[in-house]
């Protein structure tokens, strides 16, 4: 029965990510959930070391608010700093990864045995969601359907023209802040089943294996990219599932790279 469990929830944050991606792909702003994604790890550990539990709900907390701060500070340097955006969004991931790291070693000499487990969030593991996991995947997914189902006007107007957007008092703030609560939910709730490392992956390549296959209607780009996103989880769960010394997040980014690779390539020799 857990197997069923942990398909079904690694679908469902599979299908959160699919959403989510393609709005970052047509907007730009990859490398932006691929920091968000790196920023995470400090916040997973400060919530581990004050709370001392592996309690998902508070890990998940911590990584939001982790994410958040790492957005915050990427905005502040553009404002305050001439730096080029590339060279701050490096900086930034450079900084809360490394932070993230020296925290987790730490915690690996604490005495508390809930410790253990706690490195599979840089590489994920499926194989560790339980039932309240998918309850939380699932409340998480309905929010992201709802929210892009209500926003997809205001998202497109202000992704695809800016200008005709400011006409009709469409706010590109707006945008942007519903695109970064929609990235760090979908990025948070990923963390297990891809990992830190390779999370970005999950968001960026499916999407953009649907834009290439479809080019012109929006509604179908999210259907591909959900549909490749649920099929390389479910297929690199079940790798990671049947070879456990493996794990999770590299069997799906393998296997989303290559299709990928193999999608690019028809296409550009047609």
């Amino acid at each position: 029965m857990n197997i069923w469990y942990v398909l079904l929830g690694a679908s469902l944050i599979a299908a959160t990510a699919g959403i989510v991606g393609v709005w970052l792909v047509l907007r730009k702003e990859a490398l932006r959930g691929d920091v968000v994604s790196h920023s995470v790890l400090p916040g997973l550990c400060v919530a581990f070391w004050l709370f001392q539990e592996k309690n998902l709900f508070i890990l998940l907390i911590g990584a939001s608010v982790s994410a958040l701060l790492s957005l915050l500070v990427m905005d502040f340097l553009q404002e305050q700093t001439k730096l080029k955006k590339d060279a701050i969004m490096a900086i930034v991931l450079a900084f809360f990864f490394a932070l993230g790291l020296w925290l987790l070693i730490k915690i690996q000499y604490l005495g508390n045995s809930a410790k253990s487990g706690l490195d599979s969030f840089l590489f994920g593991k499926t194989a560790s969601l339980l039932p309240q996991d998918v309850w939380i995947a699932l409340v998480a997914f309905l929010l992201v359907v709802f929210i892009n189902y209500f926003m997809k006007k205001w998202l497109f107007y202000t992704t695809f023209d800016p200008e005709f957007s400011k006409s009709i008092a469409l706010s590109p703030k707006i945008a942007n802040y519903t695109i970064t609560f929609l990235s760090i939910i979908a990025i948070v709730l990923g963390l297990q089943a891809v990992g830190v490392v390779l999370m970005s992956a999950l968001l960026i390549t499916p999407a953009s294996i649907a834009i290439v296959l479809v080019r012109t209607n929006l509604s179908k780009i999210f259907l591909i990219s959900v549909f490749i996103n649920i099929i390389v989880v479910v297929l690199g769960t079940l790798l990671s599932y049947y070879f456990p010394k493996s794990p999770t997040g590299p069997w799906i980014v393998v296997i989303c790279s290559l299709l990928a690779f193999v999608v690019f390539f028809t296409k550009n020799n047609r």
